[in-house]
């Protein structure tokens, strides 16, 4: 969960999922982000966010082994949860998962404060 700390004006924030390079990245699966709004007394709602055009998605999942959100405006007293989702990876063969398959680091850049 996160929140904009202090602020009346919305906020902007991308985020950037990356796992360590490992052998084949075509072996692996991407990883995906998705930001929801959550809003007392109604149900969780899919952010307004700005993703990467799937073909530059696929290539930067190829290159880097990384997912992007481009960016996404955060509205003062809205509570937001960033839902990650890392899918193990198979060996050079696709037989077997990795056990280090679902490592990953999560960068977030925002212009405001956040309460994570």
């Amino acid at each position: 969960r996160l929140q904009t700390v202090a602020t009346s004006e919305p906020s902007l924030a991308s985020f950037r999922l990356q796992r360590p390079k490992d052998g084949s990245l075509s072996d692996r699966p991407p990883a995906t982000l998705s930001l929801l709004q959550c809003r007392p007394g109604e149900p969780e709602v899919a952010a307004d966010c700005e993703q990467q055009m799937p073909s530059f998605a696929d290539a930067y999942h190829n290159a880097f082994d990384a997912v992007v959100l481009l960016s996404a405006e955060l509205l003062p007293g809205v509570v937001y949860v960033l839902q990650v989702h890392v899918p193990a990876g198979g060996d050079a063969d696709g037989r077997s998962p990795l056990a280090m398959g679902r490592e990953a680091d999560l960068f977030l850049m925002s212009d405001a404060g956040l309460t994570v």
